[in-house]
């Protein structure tokens, strides 16, 4: 079911927007901030702010095996906006390993963690986007779909001027999930290291508790859930595979 939302989302997304908006910017916290609005103005008495909402990078329109750091740069602006809202967001970037295209059927298959995690964490919608050069700008497209009955909920574009800087963030795709990870094992032990994945965990909605860097009963358990629903042994020890899952940019 998860991987055709996604395939639905993704059409969606490339779809032209019919009613063009008169919506440029010059940098890309503006850009984030009125692709925001617009979302937010269509999906606030539809959305349940408490309840998650997934946030995939946004992708390259002529090849949505790719995202680039533009693309999670967009993904990650728009995702503080909803969050300053009040809204419940849980990342799942779209990398090069996350995304994989079937050429026979033209479907998009979702990666082991992102087909655990949606479910896992029962998100009620999905906010994906695309981009592309058009002339002198960049047009992106973003939508917001309901996860369980594929309605589109919500619909924005909009035009960043190219600027050097954003060409070059265009080229530049984000780098692969399985490289540079940290040498350092975070310790429990350790309450700096402890908050930092007592946040992570209340993020995807596996920890209720108080995010205060103190690793008890509660955190123990929210791990062993993270661990299972990655398919991981639901032991609650912390360890360099249990890291690498749950915080794969350290």
């Amino acid at each position: 079911m998860i991987k055709t939302l996604l395939t639905l989302i993704l059409v969606f997304t490339a779809l032209p927007v019919w009613a063009l908006e008169n919506c440029r910017a010059s940098r890309i916290e503006t850009l984030c901030a009125n692709i925001t609005h617009k979302l937010i103005a269509s999906i606030q008495v539809r959305v349940d702010r408490s309840s998650p909402i997934m946030a995939v990078s946004f992708v390259n329109l002529h090849n949505m095996e790719q995202t680039s750091e533009l693309g999670r740069i967009l993904s990650e602006e728009v995702t503080n906006n909803f969050f300053q809202f009040g809204y419940t967001i849980v990342e799942a970037r779209l990398r090069e390993e996350t995304l994989t295209t079937h050429k026979e059927s033209g479907e998009f298959a979702l990666s082991r963690q992102i087909r655990h995690l949606a479910p896992a964490v029962d998100v009620q919608a999905i906010l994906s986007g695309t981009y592309a050069i058009a002339d002198d700008s960049v047009a992106v497209s973003t939508r917001v779909v309901d996860a369980r009955t594929k309605a589109l909920l919500a619909a924005a574009h909009c035009h960043l001027r190219l600027t050097p800087e954003v060409a070059r963030l265009m080229q530049h795709p984000s780098p692969p999930t399985q490289a540079r990870y940290s040498t350092r094992l975070l310790q429990l032990g350790n309450r700096d290291d402890a908050t930092q994945i007592q946040g992570k965990l209340y993020n995807l909605g596996f920890y209720t508790g108080r995010i205060d860097g103190r690793w008890g009963k509660g955190s123990r358990a929210a791990l062993g859930r993270f661990r299972a629903s990655m398919g991981l042994p639901s032991h609650p020890h912390w360890d360099m595979e249990t890291q690498k899952a749950l915080l794969p940019d350290l």
